[in-house]
């Protein structure tokens, strides 16, 4: 299936970018079928290049939050390996801290900048945080079992008060345990702007 060997590619691809191979791809792939049988040998031609490390990390912070804290708080150190899947949670991690700043709308860029004399990566992520967002009204639907007030008990998020991630995924385990919503479709948050 060209479809699947397609996406085999890249996860070889991925798996070598996460390991510090920044460059690596995949050259070729040959099938080579085996005498009088079914069976086929996919032989993927790798070019892995040089290994890069990660020199420095910047997360430049703001009046709200200094880039000393948001560096603390984020998985990516210098000295470790370059990681493609290691800069995917580094942005999903500030999205989170931001989020539970009230600025869950936060948009994180990475900046790489390679050296490939010395065989490093310079690593900024730059935060738009956006405005604090504050909630308007919760609406609660699916629920035919109870009245809503004893669903509204497990919610710690307070309508006028500033809306943070972590009061969400608070209030979503606190309504999932009640046991009033399917399991199939759980607890969601629609969020209308």
């Amino acid at each position: 299936h060209p479809d699947r060997l397609e996406a085999d590619k890249h996860m070889v691809e991925q798996h070598y970018q996460n390991a510090g191979y920044l460059h690596a791809k995949i050259i070729d792939v040959r099938i080579e079928p085996e005498d009088n049988s079914n069976i086929l040998t996919l032989v993927f031609v790798i070019e892995e290049g040089d290994r890069y490390v990660i020199n420095e990390v910047k997360a430049p912070g703001n009046d709200i939050v200094s880039e000393q804290f948001l560096i603390a708080n984020i998985p990516i150190r210098p000295g470790q390996y370059y990681s493609r899947e290691m800069i995917a949670n580094t942005i999903k991690m500030m999205e989170f801290l931001w989020g539970n700043l009230g600025y869950i709308f936060a948009s994180i860029e990475p900046s790489v900048q390679v050296d490939e004399d010395k065989k490093t990566v310079s690593i900024s992520f730059i935060s738009d945080i956006g405005k604090q967002i504050k909630l308007n009204k919760i609406t609660i639907k699916g629920n035919r079992k109870t009245r809503d007030k004893v669903i509204r008990r497990r919610i710690s998020l307070q309508e006028g008060g500033i809306l943070t991630q972590g009061q969400m995924d608070r209030s979503k385990s606190g309504i999932s345990s009640l046991g009033y919503f399917e399991q199939q479709d759980g607890v969601n948050w629609k969020i209308k702007r």
